[in-house]
């Protein structure tokens, strides 16, 4: 922030130009930073090709918003230990960066964390965020304040962003705020469907959703231990149990939750396996998240649903190696021409596409689909024109 409110990019921040320094990050060779004037861009290419943003890959002019993509970078790395977007040499990286999707994110990652990165990420700068818009997300926002509180400089950072604000913000719309308005008021004798649903949604973000082995050779698919639902709310509860046993209780009466197991879904029990509605196979999208208010116009509730959707298949893509197809194609190639021709292989098969569900049914772009299924389960066909 200090740079990008005096006009400077720095233009190679990178995960080697970070240091630590009694416990606080530095960053550090300035070597090719560039200071700006009023509204100028810049326009060499410079950097590490690894974290250049896509406008600086394609020889465009860029600004501060190329510093903001590469911080994107680096924090993907810190979570997963690879590069969002990597090649052979550097053309194949620049052609990553510029047109391939973002690499899957770790299902373990919070939708705050992972929207976060998604927007840094945005290959359209015009959409990405700046440093000042970052410093806003609650939790990045709620770092920012304790390193002011604790080393006592709200003064020296006031001079780059203004602090009033931070708390502002802090003050009104943290989540650890919202978290201990649920603690003090939540009641699950009268709580409404809708926070109960929320509820659902949050603990099933939160908790391990697993397969569990049934039998010898059979499986429960995406179950969830009812000890770690209990768990969960007596936590937020702050150790009641009558208050974290009802809410249990009550959603499972109102079939946010179902028990695995034939005969176990009357009274809850913390040794039962259970479900989640979201994720049972008999039933549709369209019926697990209740749409309150009217529905929208017809066409336009379809195409958004149709654009999450993607979104949501869009998370959920590995892409691996086909390491036994390279392996094949290699034995051809050492025995001359093999069936379908010279070199026995495509080139364009060397990756496979790979389905993560679990990562998917967490992510923040289902909980939107499912939202959106809802708005599309109002709509009644009867009352449609013949057009729509």
């Amino acid at each position: 922030m200090a740079l990008h409110s005096k006009q400077i990019l720095h233009r190679d921040i990178k995960s080697l130009n970070i240091f630590i320094k009694k416990g606080v990050l530095k960053l550090g060779d300035f070597g090719i930073s560039k200071a700006l004037g009023g509204n100028d861009l810049a326009s060499t290419i410079v950097g590490t090709p690894y974290f250049m943003a896509p406008e600086v890959c394609k020889g465009e002019q860029y600004g501060a918003k190329a510093d903001v993509w590469a911080m994107g970078v680096i924090i993907y790395e810190l979570m997963t230990l690879k590069k969002p977007f990597d090649g052979n040499n550097i053309t194949a990286v620049f052609d990553s960066i510029i047109n391939k999707p973002l690499a899957q994110l770790p299902g373990w990652a919070s939708p705050e964390l992972q929207t976060m990165i998604k927007s840094l990420l945005s290959k359209e700068k015009d959409k990405r965020p700046s440093i000042f818009d970052v410093a806003l997300i609650p939790c990045i926002r709620k770092k920012i304040l304790d390193f002011i509180n604790e080393y006592d400089c709200k003064e020296e950072v006031m001079q780059v962003f203004d602090v009033e604000q931070l708390e502002k913000e802090d003050k009104h719309h943290s989540v650890p705020d919202v978290a201990e308005e649920r603690k003090t008021k939540a009641d699950p004798q009268t709580a409404s469907l809708d926070e109960l649903e929320d509820y659902a949604e949050e603990i099933r973000s939160e908790v391990p959703i697993k397969d569990h082995a049934a039998g010898w050779l059979g499986k429960h698919l995406r179950c969830v231990q009812g000890r770690d639902i209990y768990d969960w709310l007596m936590d937020h509860f702050e150790d009641d149990k009558k208050k974290a046993g009802q809410m249990c209780q009550k959603m499972l009466e109102k079939k946010l939750l179902s028990a695995v197991e034939e005969g176990k879904g009357k009274i809850f029990n913390v040794n039962n396996l259970f479900r989640f509605r979201q994720d049972r196979d008999d039933i549709a999208d369209n019926l697990i998240k209740t749409w309150n208010g009217e529905a929208g116009d017809p066409v336009e509730v379809t195409k958004n649903l149709v654009n999450l959707a993607t979104e949501v298949y869009q998370q959920a893509i590995v892409e691996e190696d086909d390491e036994e197809g390279e392996a094949e194609g290699e034995e051809d190639e050492e025995g001359g021409e093999g069936e379908g021709g010279e070199g026995g292989g495509d080139d364009d098969d060397d990756d496979v596409n790979m389905i993560d569900v679990e990562a998917a049914l967490k992510s923040a772009e289902y909980k939107k689909y499912i939202t959106a299924a809802g708005e599309l389960e109002k709509l009644d066909i009867l009352d449609l024109s013949e057009e729509q």
